[in-house]
């Protein structure tokens, strides 16, 4: 009788494959609240961005300028 070979499936190594793992969990997860939810708005995201920033100990990003709209009327 042969003998068998034992094979089993590559284990994530190092951070960096457990951070992309993270990182699809969490675009899963959003993805399916959104389906139930609807999307989120620009607001939410950018609370979410600066949450996630600050759970890292990351300083928080500048806000984006703002542009300057100028409107021309007659009178």
């Amino acid at each position: 009788m042969a003998q068998r070979t034992k094979r089993s499936a590559p284990l994530p190594s190092g951070p960096t494959e457990a951070h992309r793992i993270k990182l699809e969990a969490g675009r899963r997860a959003l993805a399916e609240w959104e389906l139930e939810n609807g999307p989120l708005t620009e607001a939410e995201l950018a609370e979410g961005r600066a949450r996630a920033r600050a759970s890292l100990g990351r300083p928080p990003l500048d806000p984006p300028a703002r542009k300057m709209v100028y409107y021309e009327w007659e009178e």
